[in-house]
């Protein structure tokens, strides 16, 4: 009761959907399981290694903190060769091929299908773990993201991955005004 306190008071909810209707997740509907999707197969996207960073015990403290909101599994898909891997309290999966690979619908439907419409899953990327443990080991909102711009409308050399804050206007890295301070690239 007391996770789920804090993360209603801290407005972390959102980052946790639930499953099988991928509704902002509720307290009221606690999850038979949870998974964990520390992969990215959409194009253009960062990889889940780039978005944790050196926040590896932060991802931890989130992952621990989510064991004690089912009776179930979490369960944690990643790449094979992954810092993942040496997260523990979780069931780890290998997912290798392109995108759907890194979709929590086909993890759900190849490692635990829902039977019901009262089989309640919860997914989390890895922004959400990584806001949990935040808030968990330091009290404290996880705004730093890995922002990815590309395509035809980019001024050449200014495509790539940068490190910003959530929040952050694209139009400062669209109109080639990079030299903002709290944009560098990764």
């Amino acid at each position: 009761e007391e996770v789920l306190d804090l993360f209603m008071k801290s407005g972390l909810f959102p980052y946790i959907r639930l499953r099988p209707f991928d509704l902002v997740a509720s307290p009221s509907h606690l999850p038979r399981d949870i998974f964990v999707s520390a992969i990215e197969s959409l194009p253009f996207l960062p990889s889940a290694e780039m978005q944790m960073g050196e926040n590896e015990e932060i991802y931890q403290a989130g992952l621990d903190t989510l064991t004690k909101l089912t009776d179930g599994k979490v369960h944690l898909v990643h790449r094979e060769e992954s810092s993942f891997s040496k997260m523990h309290n979780v069931e780890h999966h290998t997912v290798v091929g392109p995108h759907p690979a890194g979709t929590s619908s086909l993890h759900i439907h190849e490692i635990a299908p829902i039977k019901s419409a009262n089989d309640y899953v919860w997914t989390l990327s890895t922004i959400g773990v990584l806001a949990i443990g935040k808030m968990v080991v330091e009290g404290r909102y996880f705004t730093d993201r890995i922002l990815s711009i590309a395509g035809e409308g980019i001024v050449e050399g200014r495509q790539g991955f940068f490190k910003g804050r959530a929040g952050h206007p694209i139009s400062d890295l669209v109109a080639n005004r990079i030299e903002n301070k709290a944009l560098r690239f990764v």
